[in-house]
């Protein structure tokens, strides 16, 4: 009885060894391994994991689940990239090693997708900017979850550009020596975006020589550059070649300053400077000998002419701007044989040396000059011999040399503060004027003569009654209708006998018949 309880015993332990060592292989015969996140994104997880060895060198195999589902079966690759998932979510992980005989040892990991991130940072690379432009360039942002990545591009915070698939931009429109902010923003479908920035400035704008246009296409290409100074003389002409004529001056408006002087000559086909906006001509502005030209439309916005102005030989022009904001012009102004009929112009002009008007068959009317106090040098017109209204010089108090002659208008314009004249006056062949009441104000010619020939409706002397001196030769001929020189007692109590004349009147008095009131016939 003992033995076969003794032979029961072993059996019974060698049978629980024997299960024991089958248990133990199941669980040795695969090493541990673990798995590493790589990247991850908002729809992708790339991950690998460590090699699990076999105790006995066989081969090992892999299957990945991704929630329950087989997304790999046995495979030896130990890398994988987790696609197309949702992002900000979490997912059960769970990769199984095992062997031929399907042995296995498994490891369960929770990962999660990031929420859709924003295109990666970018730079912008260069700014090329120009007098009126900027070219930009900027690096291509890329995207962590591969959306499609676009960019806008903003100026000083306003959007100027939208959508753009491509890495590059011009920006246009802008203004010389002007700095600007621009920001580049990078953004997917999802509105996520990342921007760059930076501040440039715009060229001077200042074209540092002289240069002369004509041809159109000369003056377009120029144009297109949007200088606003010339740092030289601007000449606009005539080429050689008819078809390639300017007609169009539009093309060149950003240019506010010329340096030296702005002419227009010799064009043909040209009608109107309207599309320029100069402001200032520091040499002369010259519009002479255009053929067709029709209105000097274009230069409303002038304001300074530091040399001369002169508008002349433009036998076709019909329309003359007013020159309102124009308060300077260093030297001379002349307007001399156009076509033009009426002149209303130059009311704030405060600044001129010498006014030449002359020559103009057509012009009736000349109104303006409210504002010159004073002239150092010359104010002629004469030659206008349609000219039957004048009206202005309101306020000229002193003038070098003062000639009106071959005008038509039946009375002089009210020169009420005009006391003094330097050099001399004439006033010959006004074949309507009965008197000079308009220099009623008159006190001296100081220096030079006072010369009154050849007004066939002059009546009087009327208007010289304040006139005290003299400064040279004193003439009144020809003047058939003349008999009435009271207004002369003032001006000759001291007066040299001399350099008096006084002849071809319908009346001749002596010096000293005026002297004693014997002045009128």
């Amino acid at each position: 009885m003992k033995l076969l309880e003794k032979s029961t015993f072993l059996l019974l332990t060698l049978f629980l060894v024997a299960c024991s060592t089958e248990s133990t292989v199941v669980e040795t015969n695969l090493s541990d391994f673990e798995i590493t996140i790589l990247s991850t994104t908002s729809n992708s997880i790339e991950l690998k994991w460590s090699e699990s060895f076999h105790s006995k060198g066989e081969n090992v195999f892999y299957s990945v689940y991704l929630d329950s589902n087989l997304l790999k079966e046995k495979t030896q690759e130990r890398r994988i990239i987790l696609t197309d998932l949702n992002s900000n979510n979490e997912y059960k992980l769970k990769i199984v090693a095992f062997d031929e005989e399907e042995n296995f040892k498994e490891i369960t990991e929770k990962i999660s997708t990031l929420s859709n991130q924003a295109p990666r940072s970018f730079k912008i690379e260069n700014a090329n900017p120009e007098n009126i432009s900027v070219a930009l360039y900027w690096q291509r942002a890329t995207d962590p979850d591969n959306d499609q990545v676009k960019y806008n591009v903003f100026i000083n915070d306003a959007i100027v550009f939208q959508n753009l698939e491509t890495t590059y931009c011009k920006i246009e429109n802008l203004t010389p020596n002007t700095s600007y902010e621009v920001k580049v923003v990078a953004f997917d479908s999802l509105g996520n975006e990342t921007y760059d920035e930076l501040t440039f400035s715009t060229k001077d704008g200042v074209f540092k020589d002289s240069i002369e246009f004509n041809t159109q296409a000369s003056l377009d290409a120029f144009g297109s550059k949007g200088y606003i100074e010339v740092d030289g003389s601007l000449t606009i002409t005539d080429g050689t070649s008819p078809s390639d004529r300017i007609t169009d001056l539009t093309a060149i408006k950003s240019l506010k300053k010329i340096r030296g002087n702005f002419i227009v000559r010799l064009t043909r086909d040209l009608l109107t400077l309207k599309g320029i906006e100069i402001e200032e001509v520091r040499g002369s502005l010259i519009v002479e000998n255009n053929h067709f030209f029709e209105s000097i439309e274009g230069l409303e916005k002038v304001k300074h002419i530091y040399g001369d102005l002169i508008i002349k030989e433009n036998v076709r022009l019909k329309t003359f701007i007013p020159f309102d904001n124009l308060t300077q012009i260093g030297r001379i102004l002349t307007i001399a044989n156009n076509g033009v009929k009426t002149i209303e112009a130059f009311k704030n002009l405060e600044v001129v040396n010498h006014i030449y008007i002359r020559n103009n068959w057509y012009l009736e009317s000349l109104i303006g000059f409210h504002k010159l106090k004073k002239m150092e040098e010359s104010l002629r017109i004469n030659d206008n011999t349609e000219l039957s209204y004048i009206e202005g010089f309101t306020n000229l108090e002193s003038v070098n040399n003062l000639t009106l002659s071959d005008i038509k208008a039946n009375e002089l314009f009210n020169m009420t503060k005009l006391k003094v004249v330097k050099g001399s006056l004439s006033i010959s062949n006004l074949p309507n004027i009965k008197n000079l009441i308009g220099f009623s104000a008159l006190e001296e010619i100081r220096y030079s003569d006072l010369s009154i020939g050849g007004n066939k409706s002059l009546e009087s002397l009327e208007g010289l009654n304040n006139l005290k001196s003299i400064g040279n030769r004193f003439s009144v001929s020809n003047n058939e209708k003349l008999n009435d020189f009271c207004a002369l007692k003032l001006a000759l109590q001291s007066y040299d006998e001399n350099y008096y004349t006084i002849r071809g009147n319908m009346f001749n008095p002596t010096m000293e018949e005026i002297l004693n009131n014997d002045c009128k016939n």
